[in-house]
């Protein structure tokens, strides 16, 4: 929850800085429109009034050539003056400061013999122009006919004839009306303007005059300023955006809600993400749960059943091989009994090894040591062992290495070999009478081994292909005589992935089959494989001393009778003491002090690791080697009884050749 409001936090932040950036954009945009529009307003002011200013130098021309000019000439110039002039409402001449000549005089009847000394609001400008010699504007005045105006005051000095002084003559006024003004120079209809006006500096005075025009509160909103320039002094304009400067971008508030409805929306949408992630990572931690308990469970079935099937099926071998050792020659019928019962024993075995090793397979637990592994001589000693199983079917069994012997693959030996046996086996128990297998070894040319075994069988029906490689299906053959399990392609398949290599097939119906698998191709240079040596069962020729005492702890009762006809036979001069509970056990082993201890680890009561961990602390037993001789045969069974101190471990169903070297080597030490 907190990540989906971090990022929603981290949005409105951008959302912030954007506004912030939209909102400094539009006021610098305002404030460039202010500038632009008050800067036409100035350039049309300051054109009206200079233009009308220039009307003054007129009439100072006049009277400086024309002193005494008269009355009619005056109005001549005046009609020249102001014509197409609507915002001067008059000129006037002024000798001696008193105003006798006017122009229009209609209208203006009420200004005629206006003394300015007696007049106290028209006086000051006269006087500021007579000493600065310069024209002065003033105003805006209340006129003595009512409308305000804005009077340009010229003084006039006449040059004295033979002197370098001049005279005083009077003043030329020129009236501008402050409306008529206004509307020529645009600023009196504000609604064309995107902008509020005001003008102050009354008398020229600038920005420290009157407001003369517009609000005064205006020049309290930091407006912007430009000034007009006069012949003595200005005028400040001033002016804001109408509305203010309080005010946003047309974006703004779309700005805001989009970038608030992002954020809300983001966070949200990280939040449902984040909650159907994690809902995932659930279902994938109780999946997961659920598969390693169902794992946990499989893999505990599996050590049971294995178990529960390994230990009568140690009676059943175990006596079979007895029958077999104890039957001379002439007993052919029961003998061959005794090869029955220990073969179907041997397939049972089988079974059960192949169910343990696809589980271990498909749990990443079975150990695998690659190396450089010779396929031809892998296949030669594959084809010794099947070709019993060829001749029992009249199956022509052929290799071709292609002419070379320099065959090197990246694998597993023992995988290796059991794979090539599953491929050969299946060759063989599912070809016609008399057929032939052919195995071809080969380089391909992604630096791959391809070995491939072609059979001359009834082929595999199409719509059963998907089933091939499926655990427990013998795709019909199961109603058959054929012996099998239908693991071994299950089994081979995953040992060739496991290895990194690759496996397919290809049938024809009543042309046979053809099963192949790749592997990486190795090196040439290869240790030579050690072939085992064929075991011989044998009876014991050593001679042993009749003090030697074993001690067997094992429940079940046929595996202890089983034991003690082993014991008599293989070793006839030792003495063996067997106890069906691991704590009658310990109270043999200390009375009789036995030189080695045969022990089962499914023991009622106390497990035999748990005895094993007295004895290993006993002072005189403590190192007496301790087989342990149990059907738990996974290989955490394994590891686990290794791990406590066993000097060996034997899986039920023992080989009787087996268990007799692992004794005489136990006694040995």
């Amino acid at each position: 929850m907190w990540i989906a409001l971090t990022v929603t936090f981290f949005l409105l932040l951008i959302v912030i800085a954007l506004s912030r950036l939209e909102q400094a954009r539009f006021q610098k945009d305002l404030r460039a429109e202010v500038v632009d529009q008050l800067s036409q307003v100035r350039s049309r002011l300051e054109s009206e009034v200079n233009a009308n200013l220039y009307l003054t130098r007129g009439l100072v021309s006049l009277v400086k050539a024309y002193p005494h000019f008269t009355e009619a000439e005056f109005k001549i110039v005046g009609e020249e003056l102001l014509r197409g002039r609507t915002s001067v409402r008059n000129i006037g001449l002024s000798p001696d400061n008193v105003l006798n000549h006017i122009f229009p005089v209609e209208g203006n009847e009420m200004a005629i013999g206006l003394v300015y000394r007696d007049n106290p609001d028209q006086w000051p400008p006269v006087e500021r122009a007579m000493l600065s010699r310069k024209t002065v504007i003033s105003g805006p005045l209340k006129l003595i006919e009512g409308d305000l105006a804005f009077i340009s005051l010229t003084p006039i000095w006449i040059d004295i004839p033979g002197s370098q002084e001049q005279n005083y003559w009077g003043v030329a006024s020129l009236v501008i009306n402050a409306e008529t003004l206004f509307n020529n120079a645009g600023i009196a209809n504000d609604e064309k303007r995107n902008i509020e006006l005001a003008i102050r500096g009354a008398d020229g005075s600038g920005a420290e005059g009157a407001v003369f025009f517009g609000k005064t509160s205006l020049f309290e909103q930091q407006p912007i300023t430009m000034a007009v320039i006069l012949p003595v002094g200005s005028w400040q304009l001033g002016a804001i955006p109408k509305g203010g400067w309080a005010q946003s971008s047309k974006h703004f508030d779309w700005l805001w809600f989009g970038g608030i409805t992002v954020s809300v929306v983001a966070g949200l949408l990280v939040w449902l993400w984040i909650t159907v992630q994690n809902r995932q990572k659930q279902i994938l931690t109780e999946a997961k749960q659920a598969a390693e308990k169902a794992n946990r469970a499989k893999s505990e079935f599996l050590s049971r059943m294995s178990h529960e099937l390994r230990t009568p099926l140690n009676a059943i071998l175990g006596f079979g091989q007895l029958l077999d050792l104890g039957m001379d020659a002439s007993r052919s019928t029961e003998k061959q009994y005794a090869m029955h019962i220990m073969n179907s024993g041997q397939h049972l075995l089988s079974l059960i090894n192949e169910v343990l090793d696809l589980t271990r397979i498909e749990a990443g637990k079975f150990e695998m040591k690659l190396q450089q592994v010779s396929v031809p001589d892998a296949l030669d000693e594959c084809l010794v062992l099947t070709q019993p199983l060829a001749n029992a079917h009249g199956i022509a069994v052929s290799i071709d290495c292609c002419g070379d012997s320099k065959l090197f693959a990246w694998a597993d030996r023992k995988c290796l070999k059991q794979i090539v046996l599953n491929l050969l086996s299946n060759a063989i128990k599912y070809n016609r009478k008399d057929g032939c297998v052919t195995v071809v070894c080969r380089k391909t040319g992604g630096e791959k081994i391809r070995l491939s075994v072609t059979d001359t069988g009834t082929g595999i029906p199409q719509e059963k292909w998907e089933q091939i490689f499926q655990p427990f299906s013998r795709l019909g053959a199961e109603n058959s005589q054929i012996e099998g399990t239908g693991i071994g392609l299950a089994i081979t398949k995953s040992l060739v992935e496991s290895m990194n290599g690759s496996i397919g097939f290809k049938s024809a119906i009543g042309v046979g089959s053809e099963f192949w698998i790749e592997l990486p191709q190795a090196p040439e240079h290869i240790d030579q494989p050690c072939i085992p040596e064929e075991k011989q069962i044998t009876c014991s020729t050593r001679m042993t001393t009749t003090k030697t005492k074993i001690l067997y702890i094992e429940d079940n009762p046929f595996n202890q009778q089983l034991m003690k006809e082993f014991m008599s036979l293989m070793f006839p001069d030792m003495q063996l003491f067997t106890e069906t509970t691991a704590e009658l056990g310990l109270a043999t082993a200390d009375k009789e002090l036995p030189q080695l201890i045969l022990m089962d680890i499914n023991l009622p009561g106390m497990s035999g690791i748990e005895a094993l961990c007295i004895i290993r602390k006993h002072d005189i037993l403590a190192k007496t080697p301790v087989i342990a001789l149990s059907a738990a045969a996974m290989i955490e069974d394994i590891e686990e009884g290794m791990d406590a101190g066993f000097d060996a471990y034997i899986t039920k169903p023992f080989d009787i050749q087996d268990i007799k070297q692992t004794i005489e080597k136990a006694l040995e030490q």
